[in-house]
């Protein structure tokens, strides 16, 4: 199954590169850097962006000044972050390697972070262990995802969806509709239906992290644009836990 999903990440890098570049220039970057930095800090922090896929996070945390390390499965993803990373002249260190079987030492980072990862990993057990264990003490773990599920089949969503393929289309230059799994490929991911953030605070909890929380990150305070784009998905979220 990972080779299934490594595939179409690989397929889908340029797409995704391009609505990184797009992000970076409008309003989503600022609120994001907000949320960042009211939640794990303003800066000198050792981060790790676990699924940093073409750069989404690690950009931004390496704008604020954290020494950020981006890991992907997949080589065209850290290929797209690597080229974005000199394009905004940011220093971000782009390796490849596994959520749930990370190849750094216990206790070396002093954050680590993913962004809509979770729902695509099939063993997210292992990884939140996993991502315990390279955390220093009173290090943070924080999760930024979306109920992707939720309201998702209503009528009023779907009309709302396709107004904003074009738009997508348009200001991003990228289809946005090729960047979905296919159904039988979701259907097999254990995240697949679940409740979230719920889920997710409970999976933290059960792994022995403390001070769980979740906090709502509204699409509309993303922009105007960015709000019609994507707020057919419904609000994101980040829940964050210490060791």
């Amino acid at each position: 199954m990972k080779e299934m999903i490594k595939a179409h990440w690989d397929g889908n890098a340029d797409g995704y590169s391009r609505f990184v570049n797009c992000g970076m220039r409008s309003r989503r970057r600022v609120f994001i850097r907000d949320v960042l930095a009211q939640e794990i800090g303003e800066t000198g922090k050792r981060v790790l962006d676990v699924g940093t896929g073409p750069g989404t996070l690690a950009l931004i945390l390496a704008e604020m000044g954290h020494d950020v390390t981006g890991l992907d499965f997949s080589e065209e993803m850290l290929s797209r972050g690597r080229e974005n990373a000199r394009r905004f002249g940011l220093d971000v260190d782009f390796i490849r390697g596994d959520a749930e079987d990370l190849k750094f030492e216990d206790g070396y980072f002093d954050v680590v972070i993913c962004r809509a990862l979770m729902w695509t990993l099939t063993q997210p057990e292992e990884a939140i262990a996993e991502w315990k264990r390279v955390l220093k003490p009173g290090g943070m773990v924080a999760v930024i995802d979306g109920s992707w599920n939720s309201e998702r089949g209503s009528i009023k969503r779907k009309a709302w969806r396709m107004v904003s393929l074009p738009l997508i289309m348009i200001t991003e230059r990228r289809i946005s509709a090729l960047g979905h799994y296919s159904r039988s490929l979701q259907k097999s991911l254990p995240l697949n239906g679940k409740e979230r953030p719920g889920h997710d605070i409970a999976l933290l909890q059960s792994a022995g992290f403390r001070d769980v929380k979740s906090r709502t990150m509204r699409r509309s305070e993303e922009g105007l644009m960015e709000y019609i784009k994507y707020g057919c998905y419904g609000d994101n979220f980040i829940v964050t836990g210490a060791k």
